[in-house]
């Protein structure tokens, strides 16, 4: 049988846990740095639908924020420019 109080609460955690990545995403912003596994890369812009992130072998590319992983945020630098040119972006 199943215990729909303990439903209830799985899908009000996993709720907040996907409102809570939303955020971060909308948050990303240009200079900032990810890591994602053995992937580093830029972000260029985001306007809360689209992200732009340029990769360490130069490939840029535009992604659908909804659909994409940030990963880990490595350093933050004022503009994108800045953060190519970085040395944790470039190690």
């Amino acid at each position: 049988m199943i215990d729909i109080e303990l439903l209830e609460k799985m899908v009000t955690t996993q709720a907040a846990i996907n409102k809570k990545i939303e955020e971060e995403k909308k948050a990303a912003k240009a200079g900032q740095i990810y890591k994602k596994g053995s992937d580093m890369y830029v972000v260029t812009f985001n306007d809360g639908f689209d992200i732009c992130v340029i990769y360490k072998d130069g490939f840029a590319s535009d992604e659908i924020l909804e659909d994409f992983n940030l990963g880990e945020l490595i350093a933050e630098y004022p503009t994108w420019q800045e953060a190519v040119n970085s040395k944790e972006f470039k190690e």
